[in-house]
Parts: structure tokens; sequence; C-alpha cells
């Protein structure tokens, strides 16, 4: 059963996951730009989005635009896609619930899908400081998730009735 409060519903929940998905987004994708002068930048979502495009067939300008500017709307709707399912999942939105999800979908997503489908290389292939960044930069999207979501979904909130 989903935690409802006043006349909060499903939907709602969903568009609030979604708002919440992208403020995490924005917040992990600043935390991996500060460890940019590190050498420590993982450029990840670019990395993915340059397969991507690759396995769709495109190539040369068509390719490096997807790297270059393709890659922050999916970066960005992949986080609310996330925060979605973060915030219909039957809990309290909040850190602790927010990081074991996000630390999750770094498992589902690095070590089984992105592999799979050849857009990413497994934990056990790939340069382990990226590996590294990559995960710590989910545990600071889950660090932002649950917070967010939560205070999102609080009455009195943006599109809650108060009262």
């Amino acid at each position: 059963m989903f935690d409802q409060v006043g006349d909060q519903t499903r939907t709602r929940r969903a568009l609030v996951g979604a708002a919440g998905g992208v403020g995490a987004t924005v917040v992990m994708t600043g935390f991996m730009r500060l460890l940019r002068p590190r050498g420590a930048w993982a450029q990840s979502p670019q990395v993915i989005q340059s397969a991507a495009a690759e396995r769709a067939g495109m190539r040369g300008p068509a390719r490096a635009t997807a790297r270059t500017v393709g890659w922050l709307p999916g970066h960005l709707g992949m986080g609310a896609a996330l925060g979605t399912g973060y915030a219909l999942l039957p809990h309290r939105p909040g850190i602790r619930t927010s990081v074991p999800y996000a630390l999750a979908v770094w498992a589902v997503s690095y070590a089984g899908v992105m592999p799979a489908l050849r857009l990413y290389p497994s934990p056990a292939k790939d340069v382990r400081s990226r590996g590294l960044t990559t995960l710590a930069a989910h545990v600071v999207f889950g660090a932002a998730l649950g917070p967010l979501t939560g205070a999102l979904l609080r009455p009195g909130r943006i599109g809650c009735r108060v009262g």
C-alpha cells in the first residue's frame, strides 16, 4: 500500500518522483563535474550515449552530436524515470531507502543491462577509477533523491492541499 497523505495519488507521486529524479540527477552530475579536475570524471553519460548512437547506426557528425549534446536530455530523462519508480514504491521517501535504491540501479545498469547491450563495460572490465566514480555518483544520486522526493511530497508543498 502507498502511504498517501491527504489527496496524494499515484499520478502525483509519479510526477513528484520525476521532479526528484531530475533534481538528484543534477546533483549527481555536479558531483561528477567536481571530480573532473582530479582526473576521476567518468564521462559515463557521454560514453553510454555515444555507444547507443553507434549501435543505432549513427556515424560521424551525428554520433559526435549525440555524444556532446544528446547525453544531457538522456541522463535527465533516465533520472526522471528512476525518480518516478522510486516514488511509486511502497515506502516513505528518505535517505534510508533512496541510497540502497540508487545502488541497486547502479548494479542492474552497470553490471547487467548496459554490458549486455554493449553500451558500457562491466565493472570488472572497466577502468577501476571510472567504476568507482560511477558508484560514488549513484550514492550521491540516492542521497539527493530520497530527501528531495520526501520534501516535495510533504503537505503544504506545490500541488498539495494544506489542512
